[in-house]
């Protein structure tokens, strides 16, 4: 991943409330395609979300 889609990442997770410095972005997905760090990041939070459900219900 570049440093500017580490930027589109920081921007699309914000939207999601995820805030992520670049260097977090770059340690965490670096080797990966900015497609596939949006593609797992948005899976965990969706799993995050699953997971606070059932102990809110």
């Amino acid at each position: 991943m570049t440093l500017k889609e580490s930027e589109i990442f920081i921007e699309t997770m914000k939207e999601f409330g995820d805030v992520w410095t670049s260097e977090q972005v770059m340690t965490v997905y670096g080797q990966k395609s900015l497609q596939e760090a949006i593609k797992e990041r948005r899976s965990s939070l969706s799993k995050l979300m699953d997971i606070i459900a059932k102990f809110i219900n």
